[in-house]
């Protein structure tokens, strides 16, 4: 699977290696950060930010980045950007 890109006027592929998928149940405006996993692709993450002006799921996408050995631009929200479930897409 490949994905298909214009930069500058010339055409390249940038192929993904891996994909992974995680659900995070979000917990913002917390006293303290913590992040555990609950189950198979699945984790719970308190978050000191609050949840205004996108500043958890900033945070949030940090903290899976960091988790996952990978740059924050690699890790996607994919659905639940308004809620505390969130599925996220990290590529690898």
């Amino acid at each position: 699977m490949g994905a298909f890109a214009r930069l500058w006027g010339f055409y390249f592929f940038e192929y993904i290696v891996g994909m992974v998928q995680v659900i995070v149940r979000v917990t913002p405006n917390s006293r303290k950060e913590e992040f555990t996993e609950t189950g198979h692709g699945e984790y719970s993450l308190l978050v000191r930010e609050k949840a205004q002006g996108n500043q958890a799921n900033h945070r949030v996408r940090e903290v899976i980045a960091n988790h996952f050995r990978v740059p924050v631009r690699l890790v996607r929200i994919i659905t639940g950007h308004r809620g505390r479930k969130k599925r996220l897409e990290v590529l690898e």
